[in-house]
Formats: structure tokens, sequence, C-alpha cells
């Protein structure tokens, strides 16, 4: 069993390199957790997390132009 905070830090890592590489600005915050998770639940879970993460980053994350034109 690993900490779940370790997954989670991995995660917003990754977070963080996909928006820097799609131009979108992006700020993760993850919370301290005890939790612990299995090594092969992390393994199972990692890779549907990341596709989420890149879609929500890539569709739902506006650039600071577009918003400030959908503002005037």
């Amino acid at each position: 069993m690993n900490p779940l905070r370790q997954a989670l830090g991995r995660l917003a890592r990754q977070a963080e390199t996909i928006a820097s590489k799609l131009g979108k600005p992006i700020a993760v915050e993850v919370q301290d957790s005890d939790a612990r998770i299995a090594e092969s639940r992390i393994r199972s879970l990692t890779s549907p997390l990341i596709h989420i993460i890149r879609n929500a980053i890539d569709h739902g994350i506006e650039s600071p132009e577009e918003r400030a034109r959908s503002r005037t």
C-alpha cells in the first residue's frame, strides 16, 4: 500500500506538463491525505485519469485570449 498523495502528486505534475504543452494555464492543488492505495490500483487508474485530465485541460480550459474575447 502506498500513500495516495504520492499518486496524486504524480498526476498533478503530469497535469502541469500537459497544460504547459497545450499553452493553458492551470493551478493544481492536491490536499494531503493519509489514505493509502495498492500499487496495482494506482497502475490501473493512472491511464484513465490521465485521459480525463488531458481532455479537461484541452477542452475544458479556455486560453486567456479566448476568455478575454468572451467578456466583450
